[in-house]
């Protein structure tokens, strides 16, 4: 909150950017902890230490965020200076087409993510056991619903950029992180005390969905991306479906031997759904990777 004073003061672009951008990172961070100083207050350090491994375990899907956000970032700066080019020159057509490229790659961002925590869910379970000791055993139990959280979070970085593109939008930044941050709170005061540890990986979820909803509305304004809603709406479904399956299979299926070959396959079919519903060719992952424009 201490930055919601400093920035206002700000005066050049530059200054308001670098304020709002360290904030956004400042009040994000804490987000991130505010599930376990919670559960650390309410149950005791022993639920913290349990369903802090589960989240380890699923914050890989968060560490792929991350980096694929990095190789998204100038490649959304490069398409947007070129569709601003070639409105200068009166070219609409390849300015559409700079358009769509970054819509594109967002949505690979996101289904790369998707991939990723479908993978860590089927074999979450199985990595806990084979990694802790039997005080952990429990710590499955979030690694699916903290996977959906961290999905939202896929959704969040491609919605941000556009507000970060835009110098006057950016301290909407914080704002966003700080809306989120009681959304958390709350759901956490509220769900902690009822279902324990999944009360924690539920607000996860509420967290950062808010903050993917309100950088996708905020960002649209700033920056106008034109986002083809039906595929982000069936990749977020069909993952968002493997994930509750992967979890049901965990809470149903006792032995390991028949539960793991069973999640696998589910697994595989959910990334196959998945990337097939967001039109996504190797080729393209290719170019998301290795150029700067798509």
């Amino acid at each position: 909150f201490f930055f919601f004073f400093f920035f206002f003061k700000q005066k050049t672009a530059y200054e308001i950017y670098q304020c709002d951008w360290s904030s956004d990172v400042c009040s994000s961070d804490l987000n991130n902890l505010i599930d376990r100083i919670l559960l650390n207050a309410m149950l005791g350090v022993g639920a913290m230490g349990v369903y802090s491994m589960g989240y380890q375990i699923a914050s890989i899907g968060l560490v792929v965020a991350t980096a694929l956000n990095q190789a998204f970032s100038p490649l959304f700066i490069a398409n947007l200076k070129a569709g601003e080019q070639a409105r200068r020159d009166h070219d609409d057509a390849a300015a559409a087409q700079a358009l769509r490229a970054v819509a594109q790659a967002g949505l690979l961002l996101t289904t790369a993510v998707a991939c990723v925590v479908l993978c860590v869910s089927a074999i979450g379970r199985e990595a806990i056991a084979i990694l802790t000791t039997p005080a952990f055993d429990e710590s499955w139990r979030v690694v699916a619903p903290v996977s959906a959280g961290i999905l939202a979070w896929s959704c969040y970085f491609p919605f941000a950029q556009a507000i970060t593109y835009n110098p006057k939008r950016v301290r909407f930044l914080p704002v966003i992180t700080v809306v989120a941050a009681a959304v958390n709170i709350g759901s956490n005061v509220i769900l902690i005390p009822r279902i324990g540890i999944m009360g924690a990986a539920w607000a996860t979820i509420f967290s950062s969905s808010t903050m993917a909803l309100l950088a996708f509305y905020i960002g649209r304004a700033s920056t106008p991306i034109p986002y083809r809603g039906s595929r982000w709406v069936f990749v977020l479904s069909f993952c968002s479906v493997g994930l509750l399956g992967l979890w049901i299979m965990d809470e149903t299926i006792s032995q390991t031997l028949i539960r793991l070959p069973v999640k696998l396959a589910m697994a595989a079919f959910a990334i196959h759904c998945t990337y097939r519903s967001a039109g996504v060719t190797l080729g393209m992952l290719k170019r998301f990777v290795t150029e700067k424009k798509v």
